[in-house]
């Protein structure tokens, strides 16, 4: 069931129970515990590795599951984006882009492939974070499924509810294309005058927007305890 979070900046929606306990343990077990230093440094305590990556190739290649899993989700999507309408969503927000729609007819028709999805398996350390920023224009959909852990009090485990991905605007912001803030006092005014949603991170929900001019968007710098680690499942789906 799709709950669409009405705004008038760009759609945000979260999928209730996307995943089922099963498949949420098999993403979760298969979450590899990897060195720092052995994947991509994303700047200010986040990693990752993704589809391209040899380290998802080696996974899939090794788990029968995880492959199956992962391509399952991808077919959920796809049917999810048509069924509920997302796609003219896309186009809405891409200002009925005749080209758009061309390319996407070109690829259903298997003539050209013009979009792709991207797996991305993201670990934010302690004391990390992302910042606001909006991504590039190749990107249309971004989705998240959240791991937390079972962390030993009711404290901590309301702090790690509190680090889900959050959501920005006012009339003044910037708009544009892979534009990420880097002035710790216009990060700070922006979280502090202009955030209208956040996520909550908990486990087998989709969440989900889709990027436009004005799709601002971070994580907050974490502050769970030693060792902890922000696990999220990122797809994307994005021009090629």
């Amino acid at each position: 069931m799709i709950i669409e979070k009405k705004n008038n900046f760009f759609p945000i929606f979260s999928i209730n129970n996307f995943l089922n306990e099963e498949e949420c343990n098999i993403l979760s077990s298969n979450f590899p515990k990897i060195k720092s230093e052995d994947l991509n440094n994303n700047d200010n305590g986040k990693y990752s590795f993704d589809s391209k990556s040899e380290i998802l190739l080696d996974l899939i290649k090794k788990n029968e599951n995880l492959r199956e899993l992962l391509e399952n989700i991808k077919k959920r999507i796809i049917k999810i984006i048509f069924l509920n309408k997302i796609f003219f969503l896309i186009f809405k927000e891409r200002k009925f882009s005749i080209k758009l729609l061309v390319k996407f007819l070109l690829h259903i028709l298997k003539i050209k492939k013009y979009f792709e999805f991207n797996f991305q398996f993201s670990y934010i350390y302690n004391h990390g974070y992302i910042t606001p920023h909006l991504d590039g224009r190749k990107k249309l959909i971004s989705l998240m499924l959240y791991f937390p852990d079972n962390l030993p009090n009711k404290d901590l485990n309301k702090k790690q509810q509190e680090i889900g991905t959050c959501f920005y605007f006012n009339s003044r912001m910037i708009e544009g294309s892979n534009i990420h803030l880097k002035n710790e006092n216009e990060i700070k005014t922006l979280e502090e005058t202009s955030e209208f949603y956040q996520t909550p991170f908990v486990a087998k929900h989709l969440y989900g927007f889709i990027r436009n001019e004005r799709s601002w968007h971070s994580v907050k710098r974490l502050n769970i305890k030693d060792n902890y680690v922000r696990k999220s499942l990122n797809i994307n789906i994005n021009l090629i």
